[in-house]
């Protein structure tokens, strides 16, 4: 069936498959594992650079940037309240908190392969969506940082680190 889809024999029918670049490179137990599918899967020649073919069996995605997550989640929330911002269950202020707490826990690896933090991220609308009187500030577990501009001249609070008075400069950062 593939063979003849690739060939254009058959219409109408088409597979989709999606995986890490380990997925379909690994010759022991990826797609280039199978010699036929190695050769019918292979890049072509011409792609170098910047340059990209679309028309071919394989298309090779960039990796998430920090925006392109952004735009992803905030159109997952989009889907939980059925693209109505009534129903929003959070404020884009705890979008940006998600995946500040995500890149601490996880690393620069959430956006590799996004999949763990998208189902963190589902599974953290559901608790949301389940019980109505939970906080999402709750279910992160993080405090919430305001930060008062104030001017470098007026500033008076001091902070002590290892022992060693550090004056800091134009935020101050107050944890509730």
């Amino acid at each position: 069936m593939f063979n003849d889809i690739l060939q254009g024999n058959v219409s109408g029918l088409g597979f989709l498959f999606g995986g890490t670049p380990e997925f379909v490179t690994d010759t022991k137990r990826g797609l280039y594992s199978y010699e036929a599918l190695q050769t019918r899967l292979g890049d072509n020649q011409f792609a170098k650079g910047d340059l990209v073919d679309f028309s071919g069996p394989l298309i090779r995605l960039n990796t998430l940037s920090q925006e392109d997550f952004y735009l992803l989640i905030k159109k997952i929330r989009d889907v939980f309240a059925y693209n109505e911002p009534c129903n929003y269950l959070i404020p884009d202020e705890a979008l940006e908190v998600f995946i500040n707490v995500s890149s601490q826990r996880l690393g620069s690896d959430y956006f590799k392969t996004p999949r763990t933090t998208i189902k963190s991220f589902v599974n953290f609308l559901s608790i949301l969506e389940q019980n109505k009187n939970a906080k999402w500030q709750g279910v992160l577990e993080v405090d919430i940082e305001f930060e008062v501009d104030v001017e470098k001249d007026n500033l008076e609070r001091e902070v002590f680190n290892d022992n060693k008075v550090v004056i800091d400069d134009e935020f101050a950062t107050f944890k509730i």
